[in-house]
């Protein structure tokens, strides 16, 4: 929380409530928690990696280019034991989820985040 008050960040991003994954789950009710303790109110994005449909579509949505990223962030998930069972199946629906948003705004790869608060 210290770090919070001193960086005072615009923006802040965090797991789904909607996500099945228990640790997903757990980093959204500390980040939520974390939120109602700081005094000033950041921008609050969620993002969902194993919904391949989201129930917030009322919620404004970010779209950021995760071009450069995105092959680390798959090797990145098949490196976590918790992740293994989930990558080895959807791993095409991540792919093909990313490159839908990159073509929503004109780039090969991006991650869709919708603002709570």
């Amino acid at each position: 929380m210290k770090l919070l008050n001193k960086e005072k960040p615009s923006k802040i991003f965090t797991h789904s409530g909607e996500d099945p994954h228990p640790d997903h789950k757990a980093i959204n009710k500390i980040t939520l928690g974390l939120l109602e303790k700081i005094s000033f109110k950041p921008e609050l994005y969620i993002y969902s990696i194993w919904n391949p449909v989201s129930i917030r579509t009322a919620h404004p949505v970010l779209y950021v280019d995760i071009s450069n990223s995105f092959w680390t962030q798959m090797k990145a998930l098949k490196s976590f034991k918790s992740q293994q069972i989930h990558i080895s199946v959807p791993i095409f629906l991540l792919i093909f989820r990313a490159l839908q948003n990159g073509f929503k705004i004109g780039s090969l790869f991006a991650e869709k985040f919708y603002r709570i608060k």
